[in-house]
């Protein structure tokens, strides 16, 4: 999902949306699969297709969690911020940001 998300190659688009909902589905009240995901948060901030995906599977990892939402620094949401700052198509990043200080 990483390499996929980092790249331009919008023909993987369809692909990465598929991988990152089936995350979702996995990491859903499954702790071992949403602190996986959590360990690269920062690398999907890197994302340039699917973004909308991407950020609902990063929601889905922050969502009442409150030991993960902790471990994220100010660096960290501010990176978030400047993300969903990016245009409309990044603004799902704005409902991780919510998710994240509702369960910080």
């Amino acid at each position: 999902v990483l390499h996929f998300s980092s790249t331009d190659n919008e023909q993987q688009d369809e692909l990465l949306r598929v991988a990152c909902h089936t995350l979702q589905r996995i990491i859903r009240k499954n702790d071992q699969g949403q602190r996986r995901v959590f360990a690269s948060f920062v690398d999907f901030l890197e994302v340039k297709i699917a973004v909308s995906s991407v950020a609902q599977l990063l929601t889905e990892t922050l969502n009442d969690n409150i030991e993960i939402c902790r471990k994220l620094c100010e660096a960290d949401v501010r990176q978030m911020f400047q993300v969903a700052n990016n245009g409309l198509e990044y603004c799902e990043f704005y409902v991780t940001l919510e998710t994240l200080m509702k369960v910080r």
